[in-house]
């Protein structure tokens, strides 16, 4: 279910933006014309009436002082690059059906805040790439597929997701050096090899009350200070910490647990 947190829900959208019809009752964003709002809530249609499905790529390239960009309730795709290098601090996606596209956020050097809640995401490769200033990244209720390497080398701090069914695909976040805190909570999560490759900054890593397969190598080489699995149905492939050389608690509570070989290796 698609659910559009309350605070979000009534906001007034932003005007002045420029759109091409695509002749079917749809139409695509192509630039951010006029509109000189900080806060960008993008809006359901078109001036003409046209439901807007798309971003085109590059539509907000390099676009300056923005505070905050806004997707609630939408169904649409961001193309590539449709946000690339733009000076966004925060970005909301709720209620939203939505595929963010090849580089459609990347090196946005300012943001600190990414929010998506209540969504089916489908986030492709290197969406996020080398993007952020610190994000505290927070993914609630949501479903869907984050792509291989969609947040490789991103500057996240703080990731937690919760309530969601996810899968997290090859390298996505990694190369993230910056990452102090990861948190999975009552989610089903699909980890896959090397997800978390090289991240991490004396990371804490927990997974609470979660149906968790984390498959071969997938943190291997990071920088984690301590991992807490309690209350989780649990795989760990083979190789899954291995050279994880600042680890120094390992805590494993109540669940299942299967623990593949050399999971800890080195």
């Amino acid at each position: 279910n698609l659910i559009v947190d309350a605070e979000y829900a009534n906001l007034q959208e932003s005007t002045g933006f420029e759109f091409e019809s695509n002749g079917d009752g749809t139409c695509t964003l192509t630039g951010i014309g006029d509109c000189t709002d900080s806060d960008i809530v993008i809006p359901e249609k078109s001036p003409e009436g046209d439901t807007v499905t798309m971003i085109a790529e590059d539509a907000f390239y390099r676009a300056e002082d923005i505070s905050s960009i806004i997707f609630a309730g939408k169904t649409m795709e961001l193309d590539s690059g449709a946000f690339e290098s733009c000076e966004a601090e925060r970005i909301v996606i709720t209620g939203c059906d939505m595929v963010i596209g090849e580089y459609a956020f990347s090196y946005c050097d300012d943001v600190e805040e990414v929010y998506i809640s209540g969504s089916n995401i489908e986030v492709d490769n290197y969406a996020f790439y080398n993007t952020g200033n610190d994000i505290v990244m927070e993914i609630v209720n949501c479903s869907g597929t984050l792509k291989e390497d969609a947040f490789q080398s991103c500057a996240v701090l703080q990731l937690t997701i919760s309530e969601s069914t996810l899968e997290l695909d090859e390298y996505v976040f990694s190369y993230c050096d910056d990452m102090e805190a990861v948190a999975f909570d009552n989610c089903t999560v699909e980890i896959e090899a090397y997800a978390f490759y090289n991240s991490g900054d004396d990371a804490s890593v927990t997974f609470t009350n979660s149906e968790i397969n984390i498959n071969d190598k997938a943190f291997q080489s990071c920088s984690l200070a301590t991992l807490n699995i309690t209350g989780c149905e649990t795989v760990l492939g083979e190789y899954t910490f291995s050279y994880c050389e600042d680890l120094t608690e390992v805590i494993i509570g109540a669940g299942n647990i299967e623990i593949g070989s050399y999971c800890f290796y080195n």
